[in-house]
């Protein structure tokens, strides 16, 4: 079984083709503005090198988010036009569980932290239990990192680029319940993508690709603007 995975979550994207044998190929870039760019590139680039085509996928993988709202756009847009040329399945993933899925045999719960700007972080908890099988602790969510210390209580895990801008609060507020994971693995990884879909096809998990959409966590800027405007609009009707 092959398997297409995207990863456009963060400005640390990537594209990665694995079998049932392992890697095919991957492609990890850092892109200054957004994907849209160089993922297409970056996916014919990964399939020539493997020499394997689309209709040799048997689905397309792809991280929903939480992230950046315009890259999650790109990448789960991408996978349903695939999905649609193929008829093949999208798999959708979240970027967090997908960060935390690369510290397996981890004794301590793993926190993924990705800064979500306006001060705050998009974050989860997930563990392994004693069969070496990732198990969720908290939804996906968004929060501000003194409330996040605050709903750690234990040694913990940290990794993500939300630690590169909120690594010393965190630490000075956890103290020694904040384990900071190896920098190489701060950022999101379309092969950790890939692997998650492999064990939701093995359990027979299937999502209808029109069912599939990012996961923002959040409220656009756009939709905020907008609610206010039509509550502007409301209240100035009832004035009149």
């Amino acid at each position: 079984m092959k398997i297409l995975a995207i990863e456009t979550a963060t400005l640390m994207g990537g594209v990665a083709i694995t079998s049932d044998e392992g890697i095919i190929g991957e492609v990890r870039v850092s892109v200054r503005t957004t994907h849209s760019e160089q993922l297409m590139t970056i996916i014919d680039r990964v399939l020539k090198s493997s020499q394997t085509s689309l209709m040799e996928m048997d689905a397309f993988a792809v991280s929903i988010g939480p992230g950046s709202f315009t890259g999650l756009r790109i990448g789960v847009s991408t996978v349903k036009g695939f999905s649609m040329i193929t008829t093949r399945p999208v798999l959708p993933i979240s970027t967090l569980e997908g960060l935390s899925f690369s510290l397996p045999f981890s004794t301590h719960p793993i926190c993924p932290i990705l800064d979500a700007k306006k001060g705050e972080v998009y974050t989860a908890l997930f563990h392994f239990n004693g069969t070496n099988q990732m198990e969720r602790l908290w939804e996906d969510q968004v929060m501000s990192p003194s409330e996040l210390s605050r709903k750690i209580t234990q040694p913990t895990l940290l990794l993500g680029n939300g630690l590169q801008i909120y690594g010393k609060q965190l630490k000075e507020a956890l103290g020694d319940k904040a384990i900071f994971s190896p920098k190489r693995l701060w950022a999101p990884s379309a092969l950790s993508i890939a692997e998650l879909a492999r064990q939701m096809w093995r359990e027979g998990t299937r999502v209808p690709s029109d069912a599939v959409k990012p996961n923002y966590v959040r409220r656009s800027e756009a939709e905020v603007k907008w609610e206010l405007q039509q509550q502007k609009k409301t209240s100035g009707d009832i004035s009149q």
